[in-house]
């Protein structure tokens, strides 16, 4: 086994080919596909005027609150682990 396991794409294939995609036309319906999501990046960056930095401190909408959500115990956040308080 190569350790490959199939992503949202994998259906892809199959549903371009039923509909009659030649099949070296899917590499660029794949990137049409995500054309719109990184032009977002990028106009977000543009505003921001700063490097995208995901385990940077976030600056977005306050956390919400769900009606009758009860909390798994069990998850403990990441800086509440002993090993990373201890490092």
């Amino acid at each position: 086994r190569k350790g490959i396991y199939p992503n949202l794409d994998y259906p892809s294939g199959p549903a371009y080919n039923l509909m009659g995609f030649d099949t070296p036309t899917f590499t660029p319906l794949f990137v049409a596909a995500r054309v719109v999501g990184w032009t977002a990046h990028i106009m977000e960056q543009q505003a921001s005027n700063a490097l995208i930095r995901p385990l940077s401190d976030y600056s977005g909408p306050d956390e919400r609150h769900v009606a009758g959500y009860v909390p798994d115990t069990a998850a403990v956040d990441v800086a509440e682990r002993p090993e990373e308080a201890a490092g």
